[in-house]
């Protein structure tokens, strides 16, 4: 009995187990409806993963010279940008909004195709008419962080950017025009480090440079000849072009661009040096109406370019840095084709519909004023060698690149640009 007992207790215990092995008692309810799928695919990554911090080398021949149009936005999908959040970047334009130097040409397609590129991640809030800075406010305002970016010209700073003094002086004749100009100018800043060192200790950096062009000089009193010009009050920039007006007679008086046309007006100046796109763009022709060459063109941007607040830029991520200094890289010779065509035909502008005289002096009169001329060079090496640079192998660097080719300055200003990428990557 008790044995028939076990078994029939065993064959309950096993089949209790069999049942209990068959699954849960409960099976947890199914969702009610499926997971939404993906509303679009992953975006295809344009280009490959994110280069290390020092940037990879950049092609070893320059670009093509571009045609002065606008390079086509990407079609590619942008690139996939860090921030969680999209950042507006201040720039402080001194100049109006139609300036096409300062705004129209230069950094208006430039924060299109970053903004482009980024998916708006990147954009740029434009102050013009120096209603943020003004010309000699610009450096300060960009190492206190008033602004992200602005348009500087290091003439207006010569006890801070020493160095950059070189920037406005001049080399006469035909050697540099505003293209040849712009590729010099990046060359010399890159290959000499005082050049970035001078705006890493303002806590700035140069992002890309902004061409000049040949010098003219508008005033509002009838000349025929250079004997016309003396006692005359001319708005000027730099250290080095003041003696070469003063050597004609002329009263050189140093004043920010954006004070010139009241000045003129009331007739605190009779007129300005500058090129001829700012006298157009500016408007000056409705207050002067004769212009010269003077026959000189800066020798590095006339100091102009774009600076950037130093601790702004190194809070960006990587990948939008990379595409800000191609952007970069690109404008500054696109820019610097434009500006020399946009030169000529700026003349052309004033001395067609806008009624403006071109005056053109004797080769005699033009030989007795460079007869007067001070040595331009000579004070900057003692200045350079006294700051401790090499200021005689600095200025035998600049001869030496404004008598090179136009393609071979462009071979030497894509290197410069692999190592200026480079350092801006590397901060």
């Amino acid at each position: 009995m008790r044995k028939g007992l076990v078994i029939v207790i065993s064959l309950v215990l096993v089949t209790a187990l069999l049942i209990g092995c068959s699954g849960p008692t409960t099976q947890a309810p199914a969702p009610t409806t499926a997971a939404p799928a993906p509303t679009t695919a992953a975006p295809k990554p344009t280009t490959a993963a994110p280069a290390p911090a020092t940037a990879a080398p950049g092609p070893t021949t320059a670009a093509p010279k571009p045609t002065g149009t606008a390079a086509p936005a990407p079609t590619g999908a942008p690139s996939t940008i860090s921030p969680a959040k999209a950042v507006e970047l201040k720039y402080a334009n001194p100049q109006n909004v139609m300036h096409l130097q300062y705004w129209v040409k230069s950094v208006l397609p430039y924060s299109e195709r970053v903004a482009e590129r980024t998916t708006n991640k990147i954009t740029v809030k434009p102050y013009h008419d120096a209603s943020l800075l003004a010309e000699r406010e610009v450096l300060d305002g960009v190492r206190k962080g008033i602004t992200d970016t602005a348009l500087i010209q290091s003439s207006y700073f010569p006890s801070i950017l020493k160095a950059h003094k070189i920037d406005v002086n001049d080399l006469f004749g035909d050697v540099l025009d505003a293209y040849r100009s712009a590729l010099l100018a990046r060359i010399l800043w890159t290959e000499f480090p005082v050049f970035q060192e001078e705006y890493i200790k303002n806590n700035s950096i140069d992002l890309f440079g902004i061409a000049s062009g040949s010098s003219y000089i508008l005033v509002n009193k009838p000349i025929k000849t250079l004997a016309d010009m003396q006692g005359l009050r001319i708005r000027v920039t730099g250290t080095y072009t003041p003696k070469i007006l003063a050597a004609a007679g002329m009263i050189p008086v140093a004043m920010q661009l954006s004070d010139v046309y009241d000045a003129i007006q009331k007739g605190v100046l009779a007129g300005f040096n500058s090129v001829t796109p700012s006298i157009r763009d500016g408007q000056f022709d409705k207050v002067a109406k004769y212009i010269f060459r003077v026959g000189n063109t800066r020798i590095a941007n006339a100091g102009l370019g774009i600076i950037m607040n130093l601790d702004v830029w190194k809070s960006l991520p990587l990948d939008v840095k990379q595409i800000m200094v191609g952007e970069g890289q690109k404008m500054e010779k696109e820019f610097a084709d434009f500006m020399e065509r946009d030169a000529q035909e700026a003349l052309n502008t004033l001395t067609g519909t806008l009624g403006v005289t071109l005056v053109n002096f004797s080769k005699a009169e033009r030989d007795d004023w460079a007869s007067k001329v001070p040595d331009l060079y000579a004070d900057w090496i003692k200045e350079m060698n006294d700051y401790g640079q090499p200021g005689q192998k600095m200025m035998d660097r600049i001869f030496e690149l404004s008598k090179m080719s136009t393609s071979d300055m462009e071979k030497v200003w894509a290197e410069a640009w692999k190592k200026h990428s480079a350092f801006l990557l590397g901060l």
